[in-house]
């Protein structure tokens, strides 16, 4: 419960060290600057505890959908997002991905969600709606309407990411879909840091935007993906897995805190919508087929 406490605490850090790292880089450098480092030392990791690889097409299909939909794609999308939006309104949109996730799997299943998950999808459906649209004079100050809607794809890949990567965890373990597809997914994200560096030269970001893109690759890659199936596997999923809910508030929490976002009365309402309807879809008793 204490690793899965620490994990939650730094994937809630992260629009808040996204943002940080913006102060001195563009979008594009930071997501390939994240992914590229976090697939330097996955690659090691991954030979050194002999991790399976994917054993054919359909297998490496899916890995290759997973790992750039988690590595690549939705970094870049979420520090595009982040440059204009706030790292309250971020950290609130990301929260129904467990939704996402779920529309994405019945889909894929071809079943049909019990009533309990739909109302939960409404009233976060709800809380997203007063967050990204009904916002109010302050809220508009520090959030703008694109950059929302650019976290809410981020927040859409990561969950096809999910759903792919849940499928395929269940034929090569969990622990081999994380670490290559972060390998997987460093490979365009360190050619284009080679062509970059070679035409406009390296970049020259402040200790603090360097600092908070080392967090991202270590701490939210790596060590939170490695922790987090760590504390499932011995603390138990009933137990440890709930502890996520918590993402959100902590990084409403932060961005607060540290960039000073303004706690709006409609923030929290929103905040408090979101969160709710994420609990109820996920405390559903399942879908019908």
């Amino acid at each position: 419960m204490l690793v899965a406490g620490l994990v939650v605490t730094v994937w809630g850090a992260t629009p808040t060290a996204t943002k940080l790292a913006l102060e001195t880089l563009e979008p594009v450098p930071v997501a390939a600057m994240r992914t590229g480092l976090a697939g330097l030392i996955a690659l090691p990791i991954a030979l050194a505890l002999r991790l399976r690889l994917p054993r054919d097409a359909s297998d490496w299909g899916q890995l290759f959908v997973s790992g750039l939909s988690a590595f690549v794609v939705f970094p870049m999308l979420l520090a595009i997002g982040l440059e204009r939006t706030s790292a309250s309104h971020a950290a609130l949109i990301i929260a129904v991905g467990p939704i996402v996730t779920g529309m994405i799997a019945c889909a894929l299943d071809r079943c049909w969600p019990a009533g309990r998950w739909w109302a939960g999808v409404t009233i976060a459906i709800v809380g997203e709606y007063l967050l990204i649209v009904g916002r109010d004079g302050a809220s508009l100050a520090r959030g703008n309407l694109t950059g929302d809607l650019v976290c809410v794809a981020a927040m859409a890949f990561v969950s096809v990411s999910y759903v792919t990567g849940s499928h395929l965890s269940r034929r090569i373990g969990a622990w081999s879909t994380t670490f290559w597809g972060v390998v997987l997914a460093a490979v365009p994200a360190l050619t284009w840091m080679g062509f970059s560096v070679g035409a406009a030269g390296m970049p020259d970001p402040s200790p603090i935007s360097l600092a908070s893109v080392v967090f991202l690759a270590v701490a939210t890659t790596i060590l939170g993906y490695a922790g987090w199936f760590w504390a499932l596997a011995n603390g138990g999923i009933g137990r440890v897995a709930p502890l996520q809910f918590l993402v959100p508030i902590i990084g409403v929490i932060l961005a607060v805190a540290l960039l000073s976002d303004p706690l709006t009365w409609r923030l929290v309402v929103a905040g408090a919508a979101v969160i709710s309807g994420v609990l109820i879809a996920s405390w559903s008793r399942g879908a019908r087929q």
